[in-house]
Order: C-alpha cells, then sequence, then structure tokens
C-alpha cells in the first residue's frame, strides 16, 4: 500500500493526470467499500515522522505527512538504554500537540519503578523544547495533571489493566462518538474520521505478568510437563492473546499503544547450531526477553536503542552546552541514542536516527535535527567552529551556542526541522518526490526568495497536521509544500490575493493558460 501510495503520488502532476484519475477509478470501483487504505499516525517530528509516514494531499490542495505516532510501537533495548524516557517523550510531545482537541493518555508501568513526578518533569522539559512560553507552560501543566494517569503493577494486575482497556476500547467503538475528520482522505477520495485518540504507554510488555493460572485466557494442561515450562507457555500465550487482540481493536478504538521489550541475549544451547536471528537488523545474539514470537510481528513500528553514550567531547566537555559559559567539565546530561528501526510496517526498516536525550528533560528534537543535519553535512554553510544554516543564514552558529539559539529563537527551530526534514524525504521517500521538487536547502531558500515571498512570514507557520488542522490558530506550511511553491507549483491557500508576489502570481496564471 505504501508502494500505491507513493506511485500515485507520483501521479499527482498535470503530465500523468489522467493517469492517476485512472487509477484512482479503479480503486474505487474494484476496491469493498469496507476496505481501509489509511492508516492514520500522529505527526512527532521529522526524525520520525519521515521514515513511518507517507505524504498526502489535504482538502484544500496542500501536503502533510502522515506519520508518526502508530497504533502499536515498540522500544526494545539492554538496561538504562532510556526506552522509559522515549516512550515517556512521545506521549508528552502528543499531548502537547494535540492538547486542542481534548487528546488524553496513560502509562502502565510494570516495573513499579516510574513516579508521577518524573512524568512531570519530561511533560515540563519537553515544553521548553518545543518552546512553549512560560503561559502555554502552565496550561500543560494543569492539562498533563487532568489527562495523563500513571497506573502500576502494584496497584493494577496485568489481567485487570487488560480487562480495563478492552473496556475502554469497546466502549469507545459502542459510543461511536467523539470523532474527529482528518485533513486529508483515503485513496477512494474517502475522508478519514477518527476517533480523538488516546495514548497508551506500557512499560514494559517485558515485564508484564498475567496471572499465571491464566484459565481466562488459555485452557489448562496445554504445556507440557514441567512447573516453570506450564508457567512460561501460558505466559507467553496470554501476551500473544492480547497481541491478537490489539492488533484489531486499538486502531478500531483510535488507541495508540507504545510498548518497551527488554533486549537479552540469544543463546544456543547447540555450539554447532548458531541462534536463530530474530529479525533481519537485530545481531544473531540478540533476542527480546519475555515477549512471544508475535511481538516481532504484530507491532507496526519497533526501534531498538542500540547504544547510548554520553554527549561529550574527549575533554568530557557537553557537546552542545545549554549557553555559552556553559563549557566545563561536569557530569553531562546529554546522552546520544542510536536508534535503528528494527520493523515498519509503513517504510523502510533498518534506518538510523540518532536522538539527543536529555535525562533531565527528555528527546530534544529540534537539536537532534540539528546534529543529523551537521553530522550529514547537510544544509550548513562555513566552516567547523563558525557557519550559518542555509535557511535562515543571518543567525551565525556554532556548537557553544546551537542550542541555546534554539530554545529561544522559533524561526531557527523551524528552519532547522524543514532542513532536516528535505534530507529524510530525499533519502527515504525518493520514489515520492518528483525530481523538480528536489534540491539543497540553500537553492529552496534562494528560490523561494527569488519568487518574492517574504522567507520569515513562511518559517513562522506550522509543519504539521493537527486534528484541527484549517482551524489552528498557525496555518499550516509543510516542507513538501515549499518544495513545490519553489517551482511555482502551489500557493498556500490561506494566502490572499494581496499577500501574493507578483512573480508567483505571474507562474500561477501562466500554468492556468498553458
Amino acid at each position: 500500500m505504501l508502494f500505491l501510495n507513493n506511485y500515485l503520488n507520483h501521479l499527482d502532476r498535470k503530465d500523468n493526470y489522467f493517469f492517476r484519475e485512472q487509477a484512482m477509478a479503479f480503486f474505487k470501483k474494484e476496491t469493498k467499500p469496507e476496505s481501509h487504505f489509511t492508516t492514520p499516525r500522529f505527526p512527532v517530528h521529522p526524525l520520525i515522522d519521515v521514515v513511518t509516514g507517507e505524504l498526502m494531499k489535504c482538502d484544500k490542495g496542500d501536503y502533510v505527512l502522515n506519520g508518526g505516532y502508530s497504533p502499536h510501537m515498540a522500544i526494545s533495548g539492554k538496561n538504562n538504554s532510556n526506552k522509559t524516557l522515549i516512550i515517556l517523550s512521545f506521549i508528552m510531545t502528543f499531548l502537547i500537540r494535540f492538547k486542542d482537541s481534548g487528546v488524553d493518555a496513560q502509562m502502565f508501568e510494570t516495573e513499579n519503578t516510574l513516579e508521577f513526578m518524573r512524568c512531570m518533569q519530561i511533560a515540563m522539559g519537553m515544553c521548553k523544547i518545543l518552546g512553549l512560553n512560560e503561559e502555554e507552560t502552565g496550561f500543560i501543566k494543569e492539562y498533563i495533571l487532568d489527562n495523563f494517569t500513571l497506573r502500576g503493577s502494584k496497584d493494577l494486575g496485568a489481567n485487570a489493566w487488560y480487562d480495563e482497556m478492552n473496556e475502554i476500547s469497546n466502549g469507545r467503538i459502542k459510543a461511536n462518538k467523539d470523532k474527529v475528520v482528518l485533513p486529508f482522505s483515503d485513496l477512494r477520495g474517502k475522508p478519514v474520521e477518527v476517533f480523538v485518540p488516546h495514548a497508551v504507554g506500557l512499560d514494559s510488555f517485558s515485564a508484564l505478568e498475567p496471572e499465571l493460572v491464566a484459565e481466562k485466557y488459555i485452557e489448562q494442561n496445554t504445556a507440557g510437563s514441567a512447573d516453570n515450562n506450564v508457567m512460561y507457555l501460558k505466559e507467553a500465550g496470554a501476551k500473544t492473546q492480547m497481541l491478537a487482540k490489539w492488533l484489531n481493536q486499538n486502531p478500531r478504538a483510535g488507541i495508540y499503544m507504545f510498548s518497551s521489550a527488554h533486549m537479552g541475549d540469544n543463546i544456543s544451547l547447540d555450539p554447532r547450531s548458531p541462534p536463530e536471528k530474530k529479525n533481519l537488523f537485530m545481531k544473531q545474539n540478540h533476542k527480546l526477553k519475555n515477549v512471544p514470537e508475535k511481538y516481532y510481528f504484530y507491532t507496526t513500528t519497533m526501534f531498538f536503542v542500540n547504544g547510548a553514550s554520553a554527549l561529550v567531547n574527549n575533554d568530557k566537555v557537553p557537546i552542545y552546552p545549554f549557553n555559552s559559559g556553559d563549557k566545563e567539565k561536569r557530569d553531562s546530561k546529554d546522552i546520544l541514542l542510536e536508534v535503528i528501526v528494527l520493523r515498519n510496517k509503513f517504510g523502510q526498516s533498518g534506518v538510523f536516527i540518532p536522538l539527543i536525550a536529555n535525562q533531565n528533560m527528555g528527546i530534544d528534537w529540534h537539536l537532534s535535527a540539528y546534529h543529523y543535519c551537521r553530522q550529514n553535512k547537510w544544509g550548513f554553510t562555513g566552516n567547523d567552529q563558525n557557519y550559518v544554516l542555509d535557511l535562515l543564514p543571518e543567525v551565525k552558529l556554532n556548537r557553544n551556542v546551537a542550542r541555546t539559539k534554539l530554545t529561544e529563537d522559533s524561526l531557527l527551530r523551524r528552519a532547522v526541522d524543514i532542513t532536516c526534514e528535505m534530507n529524510l524525504l530525499f533519502r527515504y521517500k525518493f520514489d515520492a518526490i518528483d525530481a523538480k521538487y528536489r534540491c539543497t536547502p540553500a537553492e529552496l531558500y534562494e528560490g523561494i526568495v527569488e519568487l518574492g515571498y517574504d522567507w520569515n512570514i513562511l518559517l513562522d507557520k506550522r509543519g504539521y497536521y493537527t486534528l484541527n488542522h484549517y482551524e489552528h490558530p498557525i496555518k499550516p506550511l509543510s516542507t513538501f509544500d515549499l518544495l513545490r511553491m519553489r517551482v511555482g507549483d502551489y500557493i498556500p491557500y490561506w494566502m490572499s490575493e494581496e499577500e501574493i508576489p507578483a512573480q508567483a502570481k505571474a507562474i500561477r496564471d501562466a500554468k492556468k493558460t498553458a
């Protein structure tokens, strides 16, 4: 289906208009009405959204990425690989971004090590990372107190929590209310209507222990003779049934889960027979602990934290200090996480995603994008010590001031995210991007400015879709739309005739008469 979407996007050009219309007609005619072409995902950041997403054309001619938070995401890694921090960063970003639509979230913690104050600490950290002001941060604090719940296995058994989740899902499906229409349609042109999403963190699935008698889920005496094997197999069977239930029920009910699993050693008892490789992009000696085999296949997206290291130089000084004076030796709270996409139902697997996580704040999305672009030598002009971002050349940058300026400057954050997204689109969505749209960040900036647009006004827009996409106070303008604007294929719908530059009008009018 990803291929089909990409193919149809490829056809969405004047020279191929007829063929696209024929393809659309075929699917409208031949596809059963109940078939579902589009799985809604909710944007987190380009580093995640591009890899797990696809470009979708919206009702007013704008394009967005349908990517990010999917129905069942998973994160695996060894002990102390910051799996919990990653889940909390995703959930808090989700709550902050979609607060206007009344979303809510819960965390079920099975290892009895997480406290609500820690969750709130990450929430406040994400507010700072995402550039919220004091008033907005205060609102988010109250919103999370009302709309985020932390539960633990010490308070609620695994079976009781599973039953509770079933009640929530069945209740939402039966009530059939609290729905919103997304700004894009499916391939039949039918508007995509979804429940207001409910995010669920499960940390961890490995430590989730269904009551091992488990008559409720598995009949007795089906798992062998040894008591320990019986208990293990019953637990695995109960977890498999949970996964199978969530696979179909959660998307129907608008529930989006993010679970974690521990990574352990895959040992073969036969020295002449190496252990079976559990996943193409996993090491042969790795396997997930205390999860059934179906966990590898029933999740929509699975990440693996391949490594975590302090983000410091050889002198133990933070690579990205919080301010220009914060350069002395000290214990850095920054960690560079080497994240690999093990499974990706919506795109390419095996993708490497570097994420910078601050232990007191969460994943720093914008600094991660900045670091990614610097490492890939993409979108910057200058030397290693002093340089500028091609999409915002008036801002002087270096390693020591990057974090401070990203925190203080919303235009810089947006410019960095666009730069990062361009690289990812051209790398992982190459076939979906027409050759005429591919360019360097410098070429994008120069082309837009030459058409007469005010670049700072364009940067001050929103690059992701929301549940109130067209009513949101900040107008949308995606990276792909900017690429289309550069060649005269798009003018933002929200621009009045007086706001459209004369040159852009001339190109538009010429295309109409051609």
